[in-house]
């Protein structure tokens, strides 16, 4: 009896498997509050993840964030997802919401997005920052509320309000091609003398997990 080979068989009877592919971001600290603008109108850390899709229609991504102990701190399904337009480039910050001067107040009202966490959707939560409205639908790290608030869903319950840690972005179907990315990190010093130092760096996003 020969012996065929699972690729064989599939391709014999039809059938198709669907594959899950991902990028990395091994680290990052996006610790600047929104609006802080390049260069930094404060002394912190402007974050910043590019993502290109290569596909002619709208893909999904889910995004997944660790900390330093590799703790897996969510968001978790359904609050894990979001999408990239066909052929498109979105840019988000892991950790705040840093809406752009294209996001309108009804933007902000729609998807509930508090910017400033002031309890109250309004102008002042229209920051003029790095995000599109793409990148302000991607979810953001997930934090303790307070000091003694674990994050909900962490397995151990872990209390972390830490604004670093590494992503892990997987896609179903399609190539490892189907999406590029990279991180920069922007980071403001201000001297004394009121001298704005900002040093900023990038590398392009590894294959993931």
């Amino acid at each position: 009896m020969r012996k065929f080979s699972v690729v064989a068989i599939a391709l014999m009877v039809g059938v198709s498997f669907a594959y899950a592919s991902s990028l990395a971001i091994p680290w990052f600290v996006d610790n600047a509050s929104p609006g802080s603008g390049i260069p930094g109108s404060s002394n912190g850390v402007t974050g910043i993840v590019t993502l290109k899709s290569n596909v002619a229609s709208e893909i999904t991504c889910y995004i997944t964030y660790y900390n330093q102990a590799g703790v897996k701190l969510g968001p978790f399904p359904p609050d894990n997802s979001f999408t990239v337009d066909a052929l498109s480039s979105l840019a988000f910050r892991p950790v705040v919401h840093d809406p752009d001067n294209t996001i309108t107040l009804t933007d902000l009202q729609n998807n509930g997005i508090d910017t400033n966490g002031d309890g109250t959707i309004d102008a002042a939560d229209l920051v003029g920052g790095q995000e599109g409205i793409q990148g302000l639908l991607v979810p953001n790290r997930p934090r303790s509320a307070d000091t003694t608030t674990p994050i909900p869903g962490t397995n151990p319950p872990t209390i972390d309000r830490k604004k670093n840690g590494s992503i892990v972005i997987e896609w179903i179907g399609g190539t490892a091609q189907d999406v590029q990315g990279m991180v920069a990190y922007y980071q403001t010093n201000i001297a004394t003398d009121g001298q704005v130092i900002t040093m900023s760096y990038a590398h392009l996003l590894p294959p993931g997990l």
